[in-house]
């Protein structure tokens, strides 16, 4: 007797219907096992860090670390990635010739009008004060000798981003805050997870941003090359819930901000206007594009 394709799709829908109530056991069973682990956790125990650890304690994973936030970073890679931040088009071509070059290279200024041109010599300043490069003015360029270390140069081939994400994060979510009268914003970064019960040695999950905005969680992923949309929809299944969401912050301009295999996609030029709109529209699946 042949089976018919409704009765097909019926079966496997119950199958995956038997599989989540089975995963879901397996979780508590997991839980009641490690509970020990749990209760021994410090940000389990810490009123800054116990909500976020709770939510995902949840979702059947540790914290192990997270950088917890900080009124007023004054790091020197923070504080060069808002400098870079404010002057980001002009920056942008001069950052990827100096990561480029070899050697002492002219970057032309012709094409920048006073205040530009003013910016970027700010910014190779305070490269230079670093001694991340060497550099002289001139009334139509800036030559300019490279210094940069592997560590130097992969911060400003991409990892700038990471800082500029969380410090336009931080002003949007804490402008949010106080405009809605909103009690708790907790913004927590290079958060590293445990899956319960894993033997593995290293971390199994590593989140750039988690946001906890009053119940709400705001998770973030920054890219700065190509987007791998299996991981960050495997990521997306995982991290989207009732009570929270997963957003990848992306350095492609050229990209659509749109709800894209369960993750909300924003290009980072575009991250303050469309986050507030993401923050005002709640937990919906309603489009930010405009």
């Amino acid at each position: 007797m042949t089976t018919s394709p409704d009765e097909i799709k019926r079966k496997i829908e119950s199958i995956d219907f038997t599989i989540s109530l089975l995963k879901k056991e397996r979780r508590l069973l997991r839980k009641n096992l490690y509970l020990k682990k749990w209760e021994d956790n410090p940000f389990a125990h810490d009123k800054q860090t116990q909500k976020t650890a709770e939510f995902f304690y949840d979702l059947n994973y540790f914290i192990v670390d997270a950088k917890k936030p900080e009124p007023n970073p004054d790091n020197f890679e923070y504080k060069l990635a808002k400098q870079i931040w404010s002057c980001y088009a002009i920056g942008k071509p001069f950052i990827k010739e100096l990561c480029a070059a070899k050697d002492n290279f002219v970057y032309s200024t012709e094409h920048l009008n006073p205040e530009e041109k003013n910016s970027l010599i700010n910014l190779c300043q305070t490269m230079s004060n670093q001694g991340w490069l060497e550099f002289n003015q001139f009334k139509s360029g800036v030559e300019t000798t490279p210094k940069l270390s592997g560590i130097n140069k992969n911060f400003l081939n991409g990892g700038w981003m990471e800082s500029a994400n969380r410090y336009l994060i931080n002003k949007t979510l804490h402008s949010f805050a106080n405009e809605k009268r909103v009690k708790c914003c907790n913004v927590f970064w290079n958060i590293k997870l445990k899956e319960i019960g894993s033997e593995e040695n290293h971390p199994d999950m590593e989140l750039d941003i988690v946001v906890e905005l009053d119940e709400r969680f705001y998770i973030f992923e920054t890219k700065s090359g190509m987007i791998d949309f299996k991981k960050m929809r495997d990521m997306a299944n995982l991290l989207d819930t009732e009570k929270s969401r997963f957003i990848v912050c992306s350095s492609d301009e050229n990209q659509s901000s749109k709800k894209h295999s369960q993750c909300f996609l924003i290009p980072l030029p575009q991250l303050e206007t469309k986050l507030k709109k993401l923050l005002a529209k709640g937990f919906t699946n309603e489009s930010i594009a405009e």
